[in-house]
C-alpha cells in the first residue's frame, strides 16, 4: 500500500504543468486508475486518482461525477472539494490555471482483465516455487478487453513494461519482433498488446537464481493512428497489369502465327534458300535473348526483401513504392528496346522481301505455293510494324502504338507513386499482391535464366535462344545432308516455338511458355482485385474503431462539455 501511495504521489508531482495565459475558461479531466494485482492478473486494489485542470481566470465551480468511488478526498492543488452523494464539487479561483487532484479507493469493475502464467524451465509452475529456482523462466501475458460504447468492442493497448539486472540474466526474449534495450546494467524490456479484443505475449530470461521483475501495465484506449488513403491507387496498378497483359498475349499471337506458316510451309520449302533463313533464325535467337535479358533486368527491379516488407503493417507501404518504381524503370527499359525491336523486324521483312525475289524469279509449283506463304508472313510482318488487322479480326497495335501506350503506362505510374505517398500505415489484405511481385520475379528469372518450377528444372529464354542458335549451326551444316533431317530440325524449331507459347516438353523438362505468363499474370490482377476488396473492408474497420476510441474521454464520469482522457495502470506485486 505505502508503495502504491509514493507512485501516486511520483506520478502527480511528475505531471503539474507550467502555468500559462488563456483568454477563456476550460476543464480538462485526467483519469488515471491505480491497480495492484497479484502475480496471475488478478485485481485486489483500485485507487482512482482524478486531475481537474480549470484554465482562465476568475472563480470556478466544478461538479465531476464519481461514480463507483469511495473514501474521496483532495490529494493536491488549490481550491475546495466537497463530496457528494454521486459527484464532488470542486471550488476555487484561477488565475491562468489552477489544477486539483482528487482520489478515491474504486469499488467497480474494471473493463478489461489480465491473466499471467509462469513456466520454469518449460512447465507451468506457481509463483511460490520460481524464486530462487535456476534455468529459464518465461511470464506469459495475455489481456481482453470488455469496454464497450454503444455495444460495440473498444479497443485498447496495453504496455507491459520491465527491467532486468544484465549481470544476473541472459538470453532475454520478447514476443514478436521487439528487442531488449540496454540501459546501464539493465535490460529495458518493452512489450505491447493490441486488445482488439485480445491479445498475448512473452518475457523470458534465464538465470542461475531466478527474481521476479517488477512489471507495469499502462492500458489506454487506443488503436491505429493513420489516414487511410483511397482505394484509385488500385485501379491504376490494375489497369498497368492489363496493358501488359495485352503486350505479352500480342506476342504469343505473332508466335503461334509464325509456327503454323513453318509448320504449312515446311514440306514446300526450297532448300537452297536454307542460308538466309539461318541469318533469320539467328537473328529470332537474338530477339529472344534481348527478351531474357530484360526480364532479368526487370526481375532484379523487384526487390523481395522490400516487398515483403508489406506483410509488416503499417510501415511497409513503402515497399510498394519502391517495387513501382522499378517494375517502371523496367518498362522503360523495355521502351527503350522498342526501336530495336523495330529494326529486327524490319530487318525479318526485308529478308522476306528477297526470298519473295528469288521465289519469284523461279517460276515452278513449289516457289509459287512458298511465295504464297511469302506474302502472308509479309502481310503480318507489317501488321506488327505498322498495326491492323489480322485475318482472324484481331486488332495489333504497331510497336510505335506500343511504345507509345507502355510511355502513357510509366507515365501512369509516376502518378501512381505520387498517390502512394500518402498512404502510411493501416493497409491490410496486400499479401496477394506482394507474393504475387514475388512469384513473378521468380517466374521472370526463371523464364530468362532458367530454374525451378514445381521441382522441375527450366531451361529459360536464353536456354532457347542458344537451342536456336545451335539448331541453325546444325542446319547450315546439314544443308548438304538429306531433305529429311533439314525438315527435322525445322520440326524442332516449330515445337521450341510451341513450347515458348504453350508450355510442353523440351529434351524431356517440363518448361513453362508463355500462356503460363498470362495465367499468371490474369492471377495477379484477380489478386489485385481481391486486395482492394479487402483494403476497403479493413478501412472501413479501421475509422468506425477510430470513433470508437475518440469516444472514450472518462471512465467513471467527467464535467459537462469538459475534454477528457483515461488511462490505467496496474502493478504485478509478488508480495
Amino acid at each position: 500500500m505505502k508503495k502504491l501511495i509514493i507512485i501516486i504521489a511520483m506520478t502527480i508531482f511528475t505531471f503539474v504543468p507550467l502555468f500559462s495565459t488563456f483568454s477563456q475558461t476550460k476543464v480538462k479531466d485526467s483519469e488515471t486508475i491505480y491497480i495492484l494485482s497479484d502475480p496471475y492478473g488478478n485485481f485486489e486494489e483500485k485507487i482512482l486518482v482524478d486531475w481537474i485542470r480549470v484554465k482562465g481566470k476568475g472563480k470556478f465551480e466544478v461538479k465531476d461525477p464519481i461514480k463507483g468511488l469511495r473514501d474521496v478526498r483532495k490529494v493536491y492543488g488549490k481550491g475546495n472539494v466537497e463530496v457528494k452523494d454521486d459527484f464532488v464539487l470542486l471550488k476555487g479561483e484561477s488565475k491562468d490555471i489552477s489544477d486539483v487532484y482528487y482520489r478515491g479507493n474504486y469499488v467497480g469493475k474494471i473493463p478489461f482483465s489480465i491473466n499471467i502464467k509462469y513456466f520454469l524451465n518449460g512447465e507451468e509452475t506457481p509463483v511460490e516455487k520460481v524464486k530462487g529456482q535456476s534455468g529459464n523462466l518465461r511470464i506469459d501475458i495475455s489481456a481482453k478487453t470488455d469496454l464497450k460504447v454503444n455495444d460495440e468492442t473498444v479497443p485498447l493497448l496495453a504496455m507491459v513494461t520491465t527491467s532486468l539486472d544484465t549481470e544476473k540474466v541472459k538470453n532475454v526474449k520478447i514476443s514478436g519482433d521487439a528487442k531488449p534495450m540496454i540501459m546501464g546494467r539493465k535490460y529495458q524490456v518493452n512489450l505491447t498488446l493490441i486488445l482488439d479484443p485480445e491479445d498475448s505475449g512473452f518475457i523470458e530470461f534465464e538465470s542461475e537464481s531466478i527474481s521476479l521483475p517488477e512489471i507495469i501495465i499502462t492500458v489506454i484506449p487506443s488503436y491505429f493512428s493513420v489516414d487511410i488513403p483511397e482505394p484509385e491507387v488500385f485501379d491504376e496498378l490494375e489497369g498497368g497489369i492489363d496493358k501488359l497483359l495485352s503486350l505479352v498475349k500480342a506476342q504469343k499471337m505473332i508466335i503461334d502465327e509464325t509456327r503454323t506458316n513453318l509448320e504449312s510451309g515446311l514440306n514446300k520449302m526450297d532448300f537452297s534458300q536454307f542460308n538466309e533463313l539461318i541469318k533469320g533464325i539467328d537473328m529470332i535467337a537474338e530477339g529472344i535473348k534481348s527478351e531474357g535479358d530484360v526480364l532479368l533486368m526487370l526481375s532484379e527491379k523487384i526487390d523481395e526483401q522490400e516487398l515483403s516488407k508489406l506483410k509488416n503493417l503499417p510501415e511497409g507501404i513503402d515497399s510498394i513504392i519502391l517495387g513501382l518504381k522499378s517494375e517502371k524503370e523496367g518498362i522503360d527499359m523495355i521502351v527503350s528496346l522498342m526501336d530495336a525491336y523495330t529494326n529486327i523486324t524490319k530487318n525479318i521483312l526485308e529478308l522476306n522481301n528477297a526470298s519473295q525475289k528469288l521465289a519469284e524469279n523461279t517460276q515452278s509449283p513449289t516457289t509459287l505455293s512458298l511465295l504464297e506463304s511469302l506474302k502472308k508472313e509479309e502481310a503480318l510482318i507489317k501488321i506488327l510494324l505498322e498495326g491492323g488487322i489480322t485475318p482472324d479480326g484481331v486488332k495489333i497495335p504497331s510497336f510505335e502504338e506500343t511504345k507509345e501506350n507502355m510511355e502513357k503506362l510509366s507515365k501512369g505510374m509516376d502518378e501512381v507513386i505520387g498517390s502512394l505517398n500518402l498512404i502510411k500505415q493501416g493497409l491490410y489484405g496486400v499479401n496477394a499482391l506482394v507474393d504475387g511481385n514475388i512469384e513473378m520475379k521468380k517466374t521472370l528469372i526463371t523464364l530468362s535464366e532458367g530454374g525451378e518450377i514445381n521441382g522441375v528444372y527450366t531451361p529459360g529464354l536464353k536456354g532457347f535462344s542458344l537451342n536456336l542458335k545451335k539448331m541453325g549451326e546444325g542446319l547450315k551444316k546439314g544443308i548438304s545432308s538429306l531433305s529429311t533431317d533439314i525438315k527435322k530440325r525445322f520440326m524442332d524449331l516449330v515445337n521450341v516455338l510451341k513450347v515458348i507459347s504453350n508450355s510442353g516438353k523440351i529434351m524431356g523438362k517440363d518448361v513453362p511458355g508463355l500462356s503460363v505468363t498470362i495465367s499468371g499474370m490474369d492471377k495477379m490482377k484477380s489478386g489485385v482485385e481481391e486486395g482492394k476488396k479487402e483494403f476497403n473492408k479493413k478501412k472501413e474497420e479501421i475509422e468506425r474503431k477510430k470513433e470508437l476510441v475518440k469516444k472514450v474521454e472518462s471512465f467513471i464520469g467527467k464535467p459537462e462539455d469538459a475534454e477528457g482522457n483515461v488511462e490505467f495502470i496496474i502493478k504485478i506485486r509478488y508480495n
